[in-house]
């Protein structure tokens, strides 16, 4: 078996002759690929086209809603608001101002 591979493995002198020929025949290919064009497409693909507006269309006025959607309102606040607490600053105010009434009536 080594025999046979031995044998294919040695080159009789013609088989560079060829490998050369086959180099070129291949590089010329190569050649020929890469400096063909590339295929260009002669259609379109096919796509709807939107249309233009009429000029009935253009110049209708716009529809106007018959109703208002329905939305919920705010609630107001039911009932009486409980006074809210005064501050400090705000009875020593009152007090100075009834303190200067009285001086003012006297």
């Amino acid at each position: 078996m080594s025999q046979i591979n031995d044998a294919f493995g040695q080159s009789t002198g013609n088989n560079e002759e060829f490998d050369e020929e086959l180099e070129e025949l291949e590089a010329q290919l190569l050649d020929e690929e890469l400096l063909a064009p590339a295929p260009v497409p002669t259609t379109r693909p096919q796509q709807a086209m939107p249309t233009a507006p009429s000029d009935e269309e253009l110049l209708a006025p716009a529809p106007v809603p018959t109703t208002r959607p329905q939305q919920a309102m705010p609630t107001a606040p039911s009932g009486a608001v409980a006074p809210r607490k005064k501050t400090q600053e705000e009875l020593e105010l009152e007090a100075l101002e009834a303190e200067m009434a009285e001086m003012t009536a006297n």
